[in-house]
C-alpha cells in the first residue's frame, strides 16, 4: 500500500499535502480534534515504515503547543506523549499535523514512497545537481536498490534497481570500487572525489514505464563516458571542460545540460575498459578521435570511428603478435618438460622393483652355484642360516618399498608445486583466458596424475605380492624359518594363557 493511502486511512483525510525530495518526504495536513488516531493506530504506521529511514510526526496547537512522536521512540515513550498531548485539547481545536521521513542507504536498499514525486523533484535538478545526487546514494556502495513503495514501475543498470520492494534481480555484478580506480589512472578527472560515478551506473539494462528516467539516465552516461574517455576533464560550474591528447591536441567545452546521449561515445567507454588492455586501448582511442574530431564536434562521433579504433587496435595486437606467440611456444615448452618429467617419476617403482628383484635373484643365483660346486649338490639349499638371511633380504625389501614410495611422492609434489609456481607467475603478463587455455584447465596434469597414481598403486601391489610368495616358499622349504617361528611363539604364548 503506497504511503498516501496508509496516511488517508490513518488520518480520515482525503487532502494531503505531500512532497518528496530525494533524503527528504515532507507531509502536511490539518485535522479536527475526532481524527487524531489512536495510539495504536499511530504506532502500527510508524512500524510499517523500513527500520532505516526515520519518520517524525509533529502535532501543533494554535501554533504554541508542540508534541512529535518518532518510529525510533520505544512505544512507552510515544505512551507518556500521546496522553500529555490529548489532555490539551479542547472541542472544535485544529491540529496541524506535519510528518518528516529521513531516508537513509541501508544493506543496499533505499525508500522512494512516491516515484512521481521523487522523479519530478529528480528532474527538476540540473545535471550536475544530479551527478552529486547519485555520487551520494552510491557512495561506498557496489550496488543498491531503490525501493518503490506505491508503483510497479521498473528500470535496471549495472548497479541500480528501480522496482517494487524486495526485488531481487541486481543486474550484472562489477566492482564498482576497481572500475573506478581504473577510471582515475587513466584519465585525469578534477571533480573525481565529488562525482564518484560510471558509465555503467546509468547504462540501462531494462527497463518500464520509466522513459523519463531513462533519458536522464543516458545522458549521464554519455557525459560520464565523455570525462573517461578523455585524457582531462574538469566541471566548473555548468561546464565541461575537455582535453583528448593524441595524434592532435583538441580541446571541448560542453554546457552540462547540452550533453545528449550518443551511443557510441558509451560503447568506445565500454570497449576500452572491457579488459585488462584498457591502457593500449585508451591511448589508441585518443589518437583515432583526435583525428577524427580534429574539426568535428565529439558527440557526433559515428560507428565509422569505433571501427577504424577497433580495427588499429587489431593492428597494434598484429605488431606484438610474434613476441605473444613466442611467449606462449616457449610457456608450451615448460609445460611439456614438467609434464614428462612427472611421466618419467612413474617409471621409478618400476626401476626400484626391477632392482630389487635383481638382487634378490642374484642372492639366490649364488647360493644355488655355491652349492652345484660342494660336496653335496643342491642338498639342503634353503638351510637355516640362508634362510634367515633370506628372510632379513625379504624384510629389507619392504623397507625399500617403503622408501621407494615415499621417495616417489616426494619427487612428484615438487614437480607439481614447480608446475603450479609457473603457471601462478605468468598472472601478471598474460590474463587470466590465456592462462587456462596455455595450461589447458591443468587436464594435462590432472590426466598425467592419475595415470601416475594408478601406476604406483599397481606396482606397490606387484612388489608386496612378490615378497609374499618369496616368504611363502620360505616358509615351505626353509629349514627353521624365522617368521614361522615367531608365529609359532607367539600362538604358543597365547595358548598358556
Amino acid at each position: 500500500m503506497s504511503l498516501i493511502k496508509k496516511l488517508r486511512e490513518l488520518f480520515q483525510e482525503e487532502n494531503i499535502k505531500i512532497t518528496e525530495r530525494v533524503k527528504i518526504l515532507d507531509s502536511e495536513i490539518t485535522l479536527n480534534v475526532n481524527r487524531i488516531p489512536s495510539l495504536e493506530d499511530l504506532y502500527s504506521f510508524l512500524k510499517s515504515l523500513p527500520e532505516r529511514d526515520t519518520c517524525n510526526i509533529s502535532f501543533t496547537i494554535d501554533l504554541e503547543n508542540f508534541y512529535v512522536f518518532s518510529n525510533k521512540m520505544s512505544k512507552e515513550e510515544q505512551y507518556e506523549k500521546y496522553h500529555s498531548f490529548k489532555a490539551l485539547l479542547d472541542e472544535g481545536d485544529k491540529v496541524m499535523v506535519k510528518l518528516r521521513i529521513s531516508k537513509e542507504v541501508e544493506n543496499q536498499s533505499f525508500s522512494i514512497y512516491d516515484f512521481d514525486l521523487f522523479l519530478d523533484d529528480l528532474l527538476s535538478l540540473n545535471t550536475m545537481q544530479r551527478l552529486e545526487t547519485f555520487s551520494m546514494l552510491l557512495k561506498n556502495q557496489n550496488h543498491l536498490n531503490f525501493d518503490l513503495f506505491d508503483q510497479d514501475y521498473f528500470l535496471l543498470t549495472n548497479t541500480m534497481s528501480f522496482a517494487p520492494q524486495n526485488y531481487t534481480n541486481h543486474g550484472q555484478d562489477i566492482d564498482r570500487k576497481q572500475k573506478l580506480t581504473h577510471c582515475k589512472e587513466l584519465s585525469v578527472f578534477y571533480n573525481f572525489e565529488d562525482i564518484y560515478l560510471l558509465p555503467e551506473d546509468f547504462n540501462v539494462i531494462c527497463y518500464d514505464k520509466c522513459d523519463s528516467l531513462k533519458e536522464s539516465f543516458d545522458q549521464m552516461s554519455t557525459l560520464l563516458s565523455l570525462i573517461y574517455i578523455s585524457s582531462n576533464a574538469i566541471i566548473k560550474g555548468e561546464v565541461l571542460n575537455i582535453q583528448i591528447t593524441g595524434h592532435k591536441n583538441i580541446d571541448y567545452r560542453y554546457n552540462l545540460d547540452n550533453v545528449y546521449y550518443n551511443e557510441i561515445i558509451n560503447e568506445i567507454y565500454f570497449w576500452i575498459y572491457s579488459d585488462s588492455s584498457y591502457i593500449d586501448k585508451a591511448l589508441i582511442a585518443r589518437n583515432i578521435i583526435s583525428l577524427h574530431c580534429r574539426y568535428a564536434d565529439l558527440l557526433s562521433l559515428d560507428e565509422k570511428t569505433i571501427s577504424s579504433i577497433q580495427s588499429n587496435f587489431n593492428l597494434y595486437l598484429k605488431n606484438n603478435v610474434n613476441q605473444y606467440i613466442d611467449l606462449k611456444n616457449k610457456l608450451s615448452e615448460f609445460i611439456c618438460d614438467i609434464v614428462a618429467k612427472t611421466g618419467e617419476y612413474s617409471m621409478i617403482m618400476l626401476e626400484n622393483l626391477k632392482t630389487n628383484l635383481l638382487a634378490i635373484f642374484g642372492f639366490l643365483f649364488t647360493v644355488i652355484l655355491a652349492n652345484i660346486v660342494s660336496e653335496k649338490p643342491l642338498d639342503n639349499i634353503f638351510s637355516k642360516d640362508i634362510t634367515i638371511l633370506l628372510e632379513f633380504i625379504l624384510m629389507g625389501s619392504f623397507v625399500y618399498l617403503i622408501i621407494s614410495v615415499i621417495e616417489f611422492n616426494f619427487k612428484f609434489k615438487r614437480v607439481c608445486d614447480s608446475y603450479y609456481i609457473l603457471k601462478n607467475n605468468y598472472k601478471d603478463v598474460l590474463d587470466e583466458s590465456d592462462i587456462e587455455n596455455i595450461f589447458n584447465n591443468d587436464q594435462l596434469l590432472e590426466n598425467m596424475k592419475l595415470t601416475i597414481t594408478k601406476n604406483k598403486r599397481i606396482y606397490s601391489v606387484i612388489w608386496l605380492a612378490l615378497l609374499l610368495g618369496f616368504i611363502v616358499c620360505l616358509e615351505i622349504f626353509g629349514t627353521e624359518p624365522l617368521f614361522q617361528g615367531i608365529l609359532k611363539l607367539i600362538f604358543k604364548s597365547f595358548t598358556n594363557v
